[in-house]
């Protein structure tokens, strides 16, 4: 009985249930704890929001991928690394893909100002280049 009592009174004690106020002793004792679990929850939270989203990557990200809503480390971003890890084989597609779409768009401006280029002399008009001085 005498060990059962001593864990006892170590409860109370640890919990701030006896002595000083129902709630004094608490918050002098375990409950101080929980503000430090707290902020050391905010920084695990806020390592993780600014990380590279290469899994298992805890570096800061510096680089937006292109067309993407990934961010990358200058390890693992597809354009910047030398050395690109299997891991980061989606983001390296996916900017791919954004810079084969940009191609195509490119061309795609490039046809349409040649066929007006092309109709403005039947029309009886020219389109003024980079060495027409329109004034």
């Amino acid at each position: 009985m005498t060990t059962l009592h001593a864990i006892g009174n170590w409860l109370y004690s640890f919990f701030g249930i006896g002595g000083s106020g129902p709630h004094y002793g608490f918050w002098s004792g375990a409950g101080s704890d929980i503000g430090e679990v707290t902020l050391i929850g905010v920084v695990i939270v806020g390592l993780r929001h600014v990380n590279c989203h290469d899994r298992g990557c805890w570096r800061i990200i510096t680089h937006k991928v292109d067309g993407t809503p990934y961010k990358a480390c200058r390890k693992h971003h597809p354009v910047l690394s030398k050395q690109p890890r299997i891991t980061a084989e989606i983001m390296a597609k996916a900017h791919e893909e954004v810079q084969a779409q940009r191609r195509t768009d490119s061309d795609t401006i490039r046809e349409i100002h040649r066929h007006i280029t092309a109709l403005a002399p039947e029309a009886g008009t020219l389109l003024p280049t980079n060495n027409d001085d329109p004034a």
